[in-house]
């Protein structure tokens, strides 16, 4: 006859988990949407890196 007591802490458990993940996701969308609004977006030096390395590779690969 405990079965509700388990079922509600599953729930609760379940929601700490879900809020927690909320949380970490929020402050990395909070994080982006600075840098983007200061004109210093993390994606676009992200594509930059990968277009060098890719350009590095293929003349290194030609040579």
């Amino acid at each position: 006859m405990h079965l509700p007591f388990y079922i509600g802490a599953a729930a609760v458990a379940l929601g700490i988990g879900v809020l927690a993940t909320g949380h970490s996701l929020l402050a990395e969308a909070e994080r982006v949407q600075a840098a983007e609004a200061s004109g210093h977006a993390p994606a676009e030096e992200r594509r930059e890196t990968l277009e060098k390395q890719a350009l590095a590779e293929e003349l290194g690969s030609a040579g």
